[in-house]
């Protein structure tokens, strides 16, 4: 028998109401449709009212406590992929709605607790488990402003550009392409040291890995190029820009 998880709408566990469910060991994942999308940004959107009338500071206050809490209790991709998009938004006083991969759904669960834990209020994080259902349900809604996504590449810039078809902002990483840029005139051999760390140091986290140093004419100084091709050869592979 399998356990169903739920959605996290309002500062509360939400069973889903769809019938739809994607199913992992020992887990049933509710994929919500239009109507529990609709909720849960109906929820967001009400108590965005309220947090965005906290003073600045206020804020700041229960994001530390909060990325003190996820420092503490929680790590991994599935934990950075949501908070590098939803902390800068929940910051600057926007409330959030995160769909997260069905395949890896409980994380986003915790997470919302902990945001509660840390003192914001009900309904500035939601979570809504779904399939591209729910995705496009999310890109139509026009109470949604902004949209942030990642994941394959195909899937990255089909949402980008319905996202874009509705008028959304949009902020779609895909391809696991980590860049860097040496600032103008570093010390190279502390820059080429920090760039090969980047590249294959996070071995169980691929997408993490830095594989794209960029250099701009005038700006990044060829020796620190030079010296990764002098590291990496035979594999160092060199590819000009338009800018």
């Amino acid at each position: 028998m399998s356990d169903e998880l739920f959605h996290f709408i309002g500062g509360k566990p939400v069973f889903g109401t769809s019938g739809r469910f994607h199913e992992l060991p020992g887990i049933r994942v509710p994929l919500a449709g239009k109507r529990e999308v609709d909720y849960a940004v109906e929820v967001a959107v009400a108590a965005q009212d309220e947090w965005a009338q906290w003073q600045p500071d206020r804020r700041l206050r229960g994001l530390m406590d909060f990325l003190e809490r996820v420092s503490d209790e929680l790590d991994g991709c599935p934990v950075m992929v949501p908070v590098w998009n939803a902390a800068p938004a929940v910051a600057c006083g926007n409330s959030f709605v995160l769909k997260p991969s069905e395949r890896d759904p409980s994380i986003a669960l915790r997470l919302a607790t902990t945001f509660l834990d840390a003192g914001l209020p009900p309904g500035v994080f939601n979570v809504v488990h779904g399939d591209r259902e729910a995705i496009d349900a999310l890109i139509a809604h026009p109470r949604v402003d902004a949209i942030g996504f990642v994941g394959p590449s195909a899937v990255a810039e089909s949402v980008q550009a319905t996202a874009l078809a509705y008028g959304k902002t949009a902020q779609c990483f895909h391809g696991t392409r980590s860049h860097l840029v040496p600032l103008p005139e570093p010390d190279s051999d502390q820059v080429v040291g920090a760039l090969v760390g980047a590249g294959t140091g996070p071995a169980s986290e691929a997408q993490m890995a830095t594989s794209l140093v960029a250099q701009f004419a005038g700006r990044a100084p060829d020796p620190v190029v030079e010296r990764l091709a002098a590291v990496y050869r035979p594999d160092f592979r060199r590819s000009a820009g338009s800018r």
